[in-house]
């Protein structure tokens, strides 16, 4: 083991084969590409058993170690629940939910900056804490041409929000590019363990080892896991102000 061309699906049912449990969860899986979504719940609330799987993976040591940071911030959280859910986070101070807020405003002007628009986000950002959760919706205006088809070097208009939901994916073209069917495999178990909708860019977190240094910044979506795991979500109220919803924090 150790290619790229690893088959993900093959490896772990192998290696199941004497676990009556996750042997069956792959005997009954119809579709021998994807992972049963029952294999990473096998493992909870800990993660303890977990890591062989990742032996012999490209980068398997990173990636099983992002992978058990997920257990362990769900550990105190109900196993038998769907997705894993950060239920009992850790309740930050006001200051450092600041710094959380800091992190994720040069997470997203940092890609502004490498697709040549310094200016976007040149301006000061102030950050507001709210206890309580984010709206599902917001009313944006017009929606923004993705960036990719914005011709390079202009300042692209339309809501700041909905412009970094458009290049928060940026880096994960990175993987795309790659065309390797264990990352595919690897990313659908992902989807599996979370609420990919709600935490879209996790897999991003988790599969970043396998892009280091390709990107110009350096684990850029460490930021979303940060998030995620203190239940606190980054939201863009207007062009000049970046609140952080979260249900408590001390003030």
């Amino acid at each position: 083991m150790g290619g790229m061309d690893i088959d993900l699906f093959s490896y772990w049912r192998e290696l199941s084969k004497d676990n009556e449990e996750l042997s069956d969860a792959f005997k009954a899986q119809e579709d021998d590409e994807l992972i049963p979504k029952a294999f990473f719940r096998y493992f909870r609330p800990t993660g303890i058993g977990l890591e062989p799987y990742f032996n012999g993976l490209p980068h398997g040591a990173e990636i099983y170690k992002r992978i058990q940071n997920i257990y362990d911030a769900t550990s105190s959280s109900d196993p038998e629940s769907e997705f894993f859910v950060v239920e009992n986070p850790k309740i930050l101070t006001e200051g450092e939910l600041v710094d959380l807020g800091e992190k994720y405003i040069q997470f997203i002007r940092g890609i502004f900056t490498d697709l040549n628009d310094p200016g976007f986000l040149s301006q000061d950002i102030s950050i507001d804490i709210i206890k309580g959760k984010a709206p599902k919706t917001l009313p944006l205006p017009k929606h923004v041409e993705r960036i990719y088809n914005v011709p390079e070097g202009e300042l692209y208009e339309g809501d700041l929000q909905n412009a970094a939901n458009d290049i928060k994916g940026w880096y994960l073209g990175e993987l795309d590019i790659m065309h390797i069917k264990f990352i595919y495999q690897l990313d659908k178990c992902i989807d599996n363990m979370l609420e990919a909708d709600n935490i879209p860019y996790l897999d991003g977190y988790v599969l970043y080892p396998l892009i280091a240094g390709k990107t110009p910044m350096d684990d850029p979506y460490s930021i979303e896991f940060d998030l995620w795991k203190y239940n606190a979500k980054a939201v863009f109220f207007n062009d000049t102000t970046l609140n952080i919803y979260v249900n408590d924090y001390i003030a």
